[in-house]
């Protein structure tokens, strides 16, 4: 899976990197600033704190603001980790894959995770998480809800990349150029005749909001438009990058959908972590904007 986030986060290192769920729109929600607000408010300037599965510093930011200056930021993708060191050089970002980590017994005195750690496999995350938390510390996380709003959107992000992908846009489109290139007339006219259907296609996602597909169309658009000013190999290169693209994004709904949790996947993170010797709190849904809407699991720990 750290191959599809790393494609992700590749560029990713500006202003905008800490948008892990672009186009979910909740990275930027006042109501999941408020929780983490509420989490770091009370912890002493000294505190130590890691943010699991970190992206590029979304709560990190939030920690830095309330004062903590201990922090460090853990992900499986190495571009996430550049991302968060571009963004505040003076975090401490590490590599690694839950549920192994390289941290010692009772390093932190808080863990956090923001859509996260429930991707590595939650019970066996919560007994890794239990083991870096030291006596008196404490776990705090937002995870996926299976059914939420989240779930909801990733599902249907999902669909759409199926149908651009079985559409074969980017395949027909390429044997569009190609021909043109060797100045085929009756091959270009197969061609632009079987583009017919995918293009409508790609017009049909990109009308519906689609930015992958927005992207595409423009982009193919340009080229068609200006077919002397590029190399046919350039022109093929652009339409198989879209293409990885297409595939990894599709991995990367697929994979947040995969990651959202049931009642029962949260007791069984309850369970690990109360046999890593913390005292779970009762779990709770959230949802910042009104109950019909729950986006996330609360889940909260503490180390006596």
């Amino acid at each position: 899976m750290s191959t599809e986030w790393d494609n992700y986060w590749q560029g990713r290192s500006g202003v905008r990197a800490g948008a892990a769920l672009d186009g979910v729109g909740v990275e930027t929600h006042t109501g999941i600033a408020g929780f983490w607000d509420d989490i770091f408010t009370p912890l002493t300037p000294t505190s130590k704190l890691v943010d699991l599965a970190c992206g590029a510093g979304t709560v990190l930011r939030r920690a830095q603001a309330a004062g903590i200056s201990d922090l460090t930021g853990a992900d499986i993708s190495s571009g996430a980790i550049t991302a968060l060191q571009t963004n505040m050089q003076d975090v401490q970002g590490v590599v690694c894959a839950l549920p192994k980590t390289p941290f010692t017994n009772g390093q932190f005195d808080i863990a956090v995770s923001q859509f996260g750690f429930e991707y590595a496999g939650a019970y066996d995350a919560a007994t890794e998480i239990a083991r870096i938390i030291a006596p008196g510390g404490q776990f705090a996380a937002l995870a996926h809800y299976k059914g939420g709003a989240i779930d909801k959107e990733c599902a249907a992000k999902s669909a759409k990349a199926h149908v651009l992908i079985d559409s074969r846009y980017l395949d027909v489109a390429k044997d569009v150029f190609a021909a043109a290139n060797a100045q085929d007339q009756v091959s270009y006219n197969a061609a632009i005749t079987a583009l017919s259907e995918p293009r409508k296609t790609l017009d049909e996602l990109a009308r519906s909001g689609m930015a992958l597909a927005k992207h595409i169309q423009a982009g193919t658009a340009q080229m068609f438009g200006r077919l002397q000013n590029y190399a046919l190999p350039d022109v093929i290169g652009w339409l198989d990058g879209n293409a990885a693209e297409v595939t990894a994004y599709l991995s990367r709904m697929e994979a947040m959908q995969n990651a959202a949790l049931s009642a029962d996947d949260v007791a069984k993170i309850g369970a690990a972590l109360r046999k890593g010797g913390m005292a779970p709190l009762e779990p709770d849904v959230f949802a910042p904007d009104g109950d019909a809407k729950p986006i996330a699991w609360t889940i909260r720990a503490s180390k006596p």
